[in-house]
């Protein structure tokens, strides 16, 4: 007696394999300091000089603001309400204090799309590091500035130091037209120089010339 022994072979197609999802190329490290280094090297080759690029910091490294207490506020509660308030970019409390004088001043104002209001003795330093923080590449909109509506002989201040502050490169340029071909005036070069910063959006510091008909520029990005 024989046993059929039956193999059965099941023909299967190739497994249809998903694809990974495809998330694009990785983000852009972000670059701690303004003014790109490329921007820069651009600019030198358009003008035709050698570049020397430092960093500057472009904030202050200490800065106080004051918060008036209310009329019937004790001092503990008027330095509670001042811890209360957010700390401002690239700073970190170093002490609250009560203290007293004639005069307050508020200014208001959007900082890359989250609004501040800040108290201080002039209105002029806190526009000034106001135009620091925009010349850094922050979005910077004033809302309103005056004396503080809630003023008050006594207030809050806040002490602040820096913490890992904003940083700017800045570009030392040297162009030397008597030596190209052909050869330029020294005024024409520094007129092309202006045009071709104004073209790029550059800020130019300082230019001025030498005895030896060189041109030195110093230069960093504008708005």
């Amino acid at each position: 007696m024989y046993r059929a022994l039956v193999i059965v072979v099941a023909a299967c197609g190739a497994r249809e394999v998903t694809p990974p999802p495809d998330y694009g190329p990785p983000p852009a490290p972000v670059d701690p300091i303004a003014c790109a280094a490329e921007r820069l090297e651009k600019f030198a080759t358009k003008i035709g000089g050698t570049l020397a690029i430092t960093t500057e910091p472009v904030l202050d490294a200490k800065r106080v603001d004051k918060v008036p207490c209310k009329q019937d506020e004790t001092n503990d509660a008027c330095i509670a309400r001042a811890r209360k308030r957010g700390v401002p970019v690239f700073y970190e409390v170093t002490g609250v204090t009560i203290n007293t004088d004639a005069t307050a001043v508020e200014l208001t104002y959007d900082l890359d799309g989250r609004r501040f209001t800040e108290h201080g003795e002039s209105l002029e330093q806190m526009v000034e590091r106001l135009k620091a923080m925009q010349a850094a590449g922050h979005k910077v909109v004033v809302i309103r500035g005056g004396s503080s509506a809630d003023g008050g002989t006594r207030h809050a201040a806040i002490a602040y130091r820096g913490v890992g502050g904003q940083e700017r490169r800045v570009g030392k340029l040297t162009i030397h037209p008597d030596k190209e071909h052909p050869p330029r005036e020294t005024a024409a070069a520094m007129a092309d120089v202006q045009m071709a910063a104004a073209e790029d959006h550059m800020e130019i510091r300082t230019m001025q010339s030498a005895d030896d008909a060189s041109i030195t520029v110093v230069a960093t990005c504008g708005l």
